[in-house]
């Protein structure tokens, strides 16, 4: 059984399920970590999130899902909707959303567009509450021990111990995070919010967030770098203005890629990078990394101008 690390899906079931399959057909028992952000942008929620309450984290299964920002967002508004509800402050989901509530990505009108129950919605709370934080897991490549952290978006470095295992002392009995960091954002939110992730000595960081669609670096491909993987190439975004966006796994045994559809060629710099970080000796400059952030965050603002 391999290991295959997905990007976000955001609502892109179908497309999900054609990479899903794609890879069945190769390895008949392929093991699946989702890296979070399967709900909101994309045009099947509801799908995605009832096919993952199905089939994701459990016992014996072969799908796994961490907590990504859209479904972290999105446990403080159902809460607060739940709340409404039961207090008599909000006689629906379409009520409680025309009272403003804070909703950037249009969850609450989704479910009521998809004239989704309480029932379903206290479902949905519950499910994004009891999401897991980060997967650690240790994978033999070239015939070494490989150790990865998966998170959504980024890693900072006081969560992680010497050893360079995942800090469990930041998480409480109910498995969301109490810690701040210095600056005061709440730890949480660094881990899926982040578009920046330390660089450790012997691990291997893989995360999501960030779409590589419209870089100059990666343009839908996984992006490889400094001991970090980015594997969201931004499959929702796919368009004439992002035509190389994809939906992408990496398979854990060997790093190797598979894309729904066929990918952009891939640059230098990023089979080189690949290469290195196969032999676990690849450095990458500050410099170079906030240059792509700074392109992506670009294409976040040309998104949300649309």
């Amino acid at each position: 059984m391999c290991t295959y690390v997905i990007g976000d899906t955001h609502g892109c079931y179908v497309e999900f399920m054609d990479l899903v399959e794609k890879i069945e057909q190769q390895d008949p028992e392929p093991y699946f970590i989702l890296v979070g952000d399967i709900i909101e942008r994309g045009p099947d929620t509801i799908k995605m999130l009832r096919w993952a309450m199905e089939y994701c984290n459990k016992p014996n299964g072969r799908f796994e899902l961490i907590l990504g920002n859209h479904e972290h967002t999105n446990i403080s508004f159902l809460k607060k909707y739940l709340s409404s509800r039961e207090n008599g402050f909000a006689h629906s989901i379409s009520d409680f959303c025309s009272q403003g509530h804070y909703d950037p990505y249009h969850f609450g009108k989704i479910l009521a567009d998809e004239h989704i129950t309480d029932e379903e919605i206290e479902r949905y709370f519950l499910f994004f509450q009891s999401l897991p934080i980060y997967k650690e897991c240790n994978i033999t490549i070239q015939g070494k021990k490989q150790h990865f952290i998966i998170v959504h978006g980024g890693l900072t470095r006081n969560l992680v111990n010497k050893d360079e295992t995942f800090k469990k002392s930041s998480l409480t009995r109910k498995g969301l995070f109490y810690a701040t960091s210095k600056d005061g954002c709440d730890t949480i939110q660094k881990i899926v919010w982040n578009r920046w992730s330390t660089t450790l000595k012997r691990t291997i960081i893989i995360h999501g967030h960030t779409p590589t669609c419209g870089d100059s670096y990666a343009d839908g491909r996984i992006q490889f770098g400094q001991k970090i993987v980015n594997v969201d190439c931004g499959c929702v975004f796919r368009s004439a203005q992002y035509p190389n966006a994809n939906l992408a796994a990496l398979r854990l045994e060997d790093l190797q890629e598979f894309y729904l559809y066929a990918p952009s060629s891939i640059t230098e710099e990023n089979k080189k990078a690949k290469e290195q970080l196969l032999k676990r000796e690849r450095k990458i400059s500050k410099k170079e990394s906030k240059s792509w952030v700074k392109e992506v965050e670009n294409l976040f603002e040309e998104q949300e101008e649309q």
